[in-house]
């Protein structure tokens, strides 16, 4: 009896799916990371979001409980490890609820994926694991709390806003290209967990913040 072929759409997806592990495996243990960077002033433009929101940081421990219950994903010590290291939070909310968030850092920056801390200038700010609850996307909630911290730390004496996008997270960088960041350097790293080669690559004139162990 003769085998039935596979459809098209199966074969389709075989080269997707193989990709895919391929990817992983290979991230696993050499990771790539692009630096964008744009000045605080003038900030991005405040844009129209369909509801009323507020924009502000939140406050611990009053609000732990909340933010957990946003992001399941993100332990209780995870985030107060974070506001321990001086971290901060910012959230949208409607109608008492965080539909959106944004960490920021100054001096001194985790970056997990690289098993490194990046040492910042003074007046650097760099803004890592934005996130916008899936049934509030595509509603300009990033755009606005990007414009919200621009102005909040540029009052504040600091110049530059600075974030990092996996290399293989092409849509990761869409957000910031459209609030005016450019590509500054490269990352990488070579290895597992904090057995990592890391080196750096600017991509302009100067040097881009430099890679540390973590603290």
């Amino acid at each position: 009896m003769q085998k039935p072929r596979p459809d098209r759409k199966e074969l389709s997806l075989l080269p997707s799916t193989g990709q895919t592990l391929l990817m992983r495996l290979m991230t696993t243990f050499y990771r790539r990371m692009v630096l964008v960077g744009r000045e605080l002033i003038p900030p991005p433009a405040m844009p129209v979001v369909p509801f009323s929101v507020e924009i502000g940081s939140v406050a611990i421990p009053a609000n732990l409980d909340l933010l957990s219950s946003f992001r399941p994903s993100l332990s209780t010590r995870s985030i107060l490890e974070r506001f321990e290291r001086g971290d901060d939070c910012f959230a949208v909310w409607l109608d008492g609820r965080i539909v959106h968030t944004a960490w920021v850092a100054v001096r001194r920056a985790r970056v997990d994926y690289l098993s490194r801390d990046i040492v910042l200038e003074r007046d650097d700010i760099y803004i890592f694991d934005t996130y916008t609850a899936p049934d509030f996307r595509s509603l300009h909630l990033a755009q606005a709390r990007a414009a919200f911290v621009a102005s909040y730390y540029s009052e504040r004496g600091f110049r530059r806003s600075l974030g990092l996008v996996a290399v293989e997270n092409r849509a990761g960088l869409a957000v910031p290209e459209t609030l005016g960041y450019r590509r500054l350097g490269y990352y990488s790293a070579l290895g597992v967990g904090r057995w990592r080669l890391t080196w750096t690559r600017p991509l302009l004139d100067g040097e881009i913040p430099p890679l540390v162990r973590m603290a």
